[in-house]
């Protein structure tokens, strides 16, 4: 599990996990949602964004060039 909070307000693009179906609820699966978030930032040339929560992550995600 990835637990966030109190993180700073970025003014540089950005792709959202929760845009791509993270949920940040300590209990949902977001592995798949944050790989295709990391996977459309680095396409993009956009940061990636995790708003405040607890993300489940089950499996190895991939950041490249992030």
């Amino acid at each position: 599990m990835l637990q966030l909070s109190n993180l700073h307000a970025t003014s540089r693009p950005f792709a959202d996990v929760k845009a791509f179906g993270a949920k940040g609820d300590g209990r949902a699966d977001d592995t798949i949602a944050i790989q295709k978030a990391a996977q459309y930032a680095q396409a993009n040339n956009l940061d990636l964004k995790f708003t405040s929560g607890t993300y489940v992550i089950s499996r190895q995600i991939s950041f490249q060039n992030l």
